[in-house]
């Protein structure tokens, strides 16, 4: 919801807390997939972003595209076919499957997750240490003693620091000498680039909505420009058009960061 806020406010103005408050057995349909794929991701900001031109058209909220396309287009399971909804499952006998999903780089509220002792930036989702940590503590690896077995909730949110090979690698490679400063420092490494990460396409997404708004509305007043005078409209037009361009490219910048963070830093 707040992604939605900052990237387009006139959408995020059509969606209401549900009532009355409380836990729901239900999920969100503007979480990505499991694996982030690009083409859904896109296809959900193309919604979102023609909800916002409607809404500059009709001055007020529209949520027509978005929810008609989201009915035919339900998100995936998230966090494979091992991730199980909290709760279920079966009486307290026996050991149960994680119940958590994977949030990867997109932090999250309600899900818990696994710290470690000494190192609280190392947060992992219940999946992720059930593939990875459990397995090297149960063979009596030191590493993973220092990771607690007992996941608790974060009230800001958290970001899974182990989902990606190259993170795995790195666990690996610490676990298997011991060598806690080796985890630290590229755990560090990472969250300083998430966080930066996270500041700079926020503000880029929110430049870009703006951007494409104003294009909407000068295009609406281009098509409502007095006649037989078309000087006006076509200038109403060309501002429109470089209005667009500026969200191209604030766009274009938001590919460029996201990419450079799953090359050298994922």
């Amino acid at each position: 919801m707040l992604s939605i806020q900052t990237c387009c406010p006139t959408v995020a103005a059509g969606l209401a807390p549900v009532q009355p408050a409380g836990v729901r057995d239900s999920s969100c349909a503007l979480v990505p997939s499991e694996q982030y794929d690009d083409a859904r991701t896109m296809a959900i900001l193309q919604q979102v972003g023609g909800c916002a031109v409607t809404a500059a058209w009709t001055r007020r909220p529209d949520l027509t595209q978005l929810v008609n396309w989201l009915r035919a287009n339900p998100p995936p399971p998230r966090g494979g076919p091992s991730a199980v909804p909290v709760g279920a499952g079966g009486g307290t006998g026996g050991p149960q499957p994680p119940a958590g999903l994977c949030p990867r780089n997109l932090p999250f509220t309600g899900l818990k997750c696994h710290t470690m002792q000494g190192l609280f930036d190392f947060t992992v989702c219940e999946q992720c240490f059930a593939d990875v940590i459990k397995p090297d503590a149960d063979k009596g690896v030191n590493l993973a003693l220092w990771v607690n077995p007992s996941a608790s909730v974060m009230p800001a949110g958290f970001t899974c620091q182990l989902y990606s090979e190259r993170m795995r690698r790195v666990w690996s490679e610490a676990a298997s000498t011991g060598n806690m400063e080796h985890l630290r420092q590229k755990v560090t490494e990472r969250r300083t680039k998430e966080r930066e990460l996270q500041m700079k396409t926020a503000q880029l997404r929110q430049q870009a909505g703006q951007l494409r708004e104003q294009a909407a509305t000068q295009e609406h007043l281009a098509a409502n420009a007095m006649r037989p005078d078309f000087s006006q409209t076509q200038q109403l037009n060309n501002q429109a058009a470089m209005l667009k361009v500026q969200a191209a490219q604030a766009e274009s910048q938001i590919g460029m960061a996201e990419e450079e963070w799953r090359r050298f830093f994922e």
